[in-house]
């Protein structure tokens, strides 16, 4: 399979006859051949195996919820602040629905599930033939994207597409522009690594603790205690046998419960205790889920391990989340659709894309409160601005900027001196 993969690799060219190499063949090797080739030859961890990992896909279901519930809107530059440009034909795309079909929600949400679990996600963009504007964004999963090739400046991607009523695919090449790439940190700015290679041996420690228990209550090695027996003679041997099967039947299941224990003869009840090795096996357990909830950026109290939350409120704890995480990722995500969904001449007149990560922070009402008078005294924010933040409704009057009467600005005050 690989030796295809490496053939069809080097013998690739484009549809105008020009051929192009995908970085070189090591970057292609590293980037994309061994992560799927690594684990095949020992009866180990595997990639696909991390959506059975609770810790790793906890993160990834943070991460995408977060991000897919952030609202995203146009914005456009004016003399009183950004505004929502909600006239611009991408405003709906990005906010309601990108393709018709499914929303915005759902289509943010699955790009990040990709991102984290494989390092890209890939969304096609389709343009009106005649104006070039953006029609609808097609959602790509990141197994039907097999690479990418720069030919004299320019990248492109290669993809697999469906043949019209068949089951076979072809390779389809797409022109970087038309194709939104969001991925994870990256060691050649154009592929992101690959985040289940990174983490490969916490999870595979995760992995094989988890499959350790799992076998050890398939196997009934559920009970703290243990029956010691020893037998005298070889003669007791079937009448041991024949009371082992009578204990077994009188205090086994929900029905024997609370009833007297009568014990087998020659044997007594003993407790098992934890060997120190198991005890630091599950200890090292938990040291793996704070490796993996870091390398994602997610708090470990998001991930059940509330022994390691620093922050003594909710609040505190959002904002850390927001600006150590969130925001980098709000970033990635704004540059990719503002090169792509934009032109230079717009961006250069203020025009852009943004998530409202102000979503994410959640103060209590006397907090919320006192921020907001304290915008409208300085006359920074409008009661109806407030208003609309709040969900409540706005009236005729409530776009006036107010300021405090107890400040004045210098230069009033010098001129009122002389």
């Amino acid at each position: 399979m690989f030796e295809k993969a490496r053939t069809r690799f080097a013998s690739f060219i484009l549809p105008s006859g020009v051929g192009g190499t995908l970085g070189t063949y090591d970057e292609y090797n590293e980037q994309i051949l061994q992560p799927l080739s690594i684990g095949v030859a020992k009866n180990t961890f595997q990639n696909s195996d991390v959506e059975k990992i609770a810790t790793a896909m906890t993160c990834i279901k943070v991460l995408g919820d977060t991000i897919s519930r952030l609202p995203i809107n146009v914005y456009q530059a004016t003399d009183s602040g950004n505004q929502i440009d909600k006239e611009d034909y991408r405003q709906d795309l990005l906010h309601y629905t990108p393709d018709g079909m499914i929303t915005s929600n759902q289509f943010f949400g699955a790009l990040e599930y990709q991102r984290n679990l494989r390092g890209n996600s890939f969304a096609r963009i389709y343009r009106d033939k005649l104006t070039g504007n953006v029609n609808s964004l097609e959602f790509i999963p990141s197994n039907m994207v097999s690479g990418y090739k720069k030919v004299r400046g320019q990248l492109f991607y290669i993809i697999y597409e469906k043949k019209a009523n068949s089951k076979d695919t072809k390779e389809v090449i797409v022109n970087a522009q038309d194709m939104l790439h969001f991925k994870m940190i990256t060691k050649n700015s154009i592929w992101g690594i690959n985040p289940i290679e990174v983490q490969r041996m916490n999870l595979s420690t995760l992995w094989k603790a988890k499959n350790t228990v799992d076998s050890f209550y398939e196997n009934n090695a559920f009970s703290p205690k243990v029956l010691k027996s020893q037998i005298p003679d070889a003669q007791f041997q079937k009448q041991f046998a024949e009371s082992m099967k009578d204990f077994k039947s009188s205090n086994v299941g929900p029905a024997n419960a609370g009833n007297i224990i009568k014990l087998p003869p020659f044997t007594e009840i003993q407790e098992l205790s934890l060997d120190p090795v198991d005890a630091k096996f599950i200890e090292s357990t938990k040291f793996d889920t704070t490796q993996i909830a870091a390398f994602y950026g997610v708090p470990p109290d998001m991930v059940g391990v509330y022994e390691y939350s620093k922050y003594n409120n909710v609040e505190q704890a959002q904002l850390n989340f927001k600006v150590n995480t969130i925001s980098a990722i709000a970033r990635m995500y704004r540059q990719e659709l503002e090169f792509k969904m934009l032109t230079t001449q717009e961006r250069k007149t203020g025009k852009s894309i943004e998530f409202v990560t102000q979503a994410l922070i959640e103060t209590d009402i006397v907090t919320r409160s006192s921020y907001f008078k304290a915008m409208q005294d300085m006359g920074v924010m409008t009661s109806n601005q407030i208003a609309l933040l709040e969900g409540l409704p706005t009236y005729p009057e409530g776009d006036k900027h107010y300021m405090s009467t107890q400040t004045t600005a210098v230069e009033d005050r010098d001129a009122s001196i002389g």
